[in-house]
């Protein structure tokens, strides 16, 4: 199985959506995929790599997106996502921050890579 950090790095080097992305993603994040009995649930149902919308749902609970904005253009991407967490028991929040070609892969990369942290599941 594809490690949620493999998956965040896939997102980050995508030049756009990738639905091949978006059903590793739903795999790894949801826990009934296993139960799709054949069928497959992803065409109609998550558009991580395309969608605002579906890659705001993949922020962990108790996190927040704190920035999304163009950044100078480079070889990581013109867009950067930073998610942290809402509230910090001890001292600094954690964030997770990343760079992508679009501003949905921004936010899927991020909210992946705090995913992989343990933090908000």
């Amino acid at each position: 199985m594809t490690t949620l950090e493999e998956l965040a790095a896939r997102a980050e080097s995508s030049a756009g959506a990738d639905r091949e992305l978006d059903a590793a993603i739903f795999d790894a994040t949801n826990e009934r995929a296993h139960e799709r009995n054949g069928r497959d649930l992803l065409p109609w149902a998550h558009c991580y790599t395309s969608s605002l919308d579906a890659a705001m749902t993949l922020v962990p609970e108790g996190w927040r997106l704190v920035r999304l904005g163009e950044t100078p253009v480079d070889d990581a991407g013109p867009w950067e996502a930073l998610i942290a967490q809402r509230e910090a028991a001890f001292g600094r929040a954690r964030t997770s921050a990343v760079q992508a070609k679009t501003a949905p892969l921004a936010i899927v990369a991020a909210s992946l890579r705090a995913r992989a942290k343990g933090v908000g599941e």
